[in-house]
């Protein structure tokens, strides 16, 4: 699952992360989530208590957070300005980090 996630968000092993807008702003990454937490999510994750599931407000980030949580990553956060559309914004860019024990 973590390897299909990390094919549609666009990270891999030496690219972590993924800004907040890109996430907030790709359709293709909504509709295809969206499929796979019809079929594949609830088939594999215990996620009846996740709020993405129990709430009417459908955000992306929730789910993501809550897969790879429960995959043994950390999930950190910086703001950073990053330039889109031609115009500079400030926000957020979500590192995606397996923990090793």
């Amino acid at each position: 699952m973590i390897e299909k996630l990390n094919m549609i968000i666009g990270i891999d092993e030496k690219q972590n992360s993924v800004f907040l807008y890109d996430l907030e702003n790709n359709e293709i990454l909504k509709e295809k989530l969206v499929e796979l937490s019809k079929n594949e999510i609830k088939r594999y994750y215990k996620c009846g208590t996740w709020s993405y599931y129990t709430r009417d407000n459908k955000d992306v980030l929730v789910l993501l957070r809550n897969i790879y949580k429960d995959d043994g990553y950390e999930i950190t956060m910086k703001q950073k300005t990053i330039e889109r559309n031609n115009i500079k914004l400030r926000n957020t860019v979500y590192y995606f980090n397996k923990i090793i024990v």
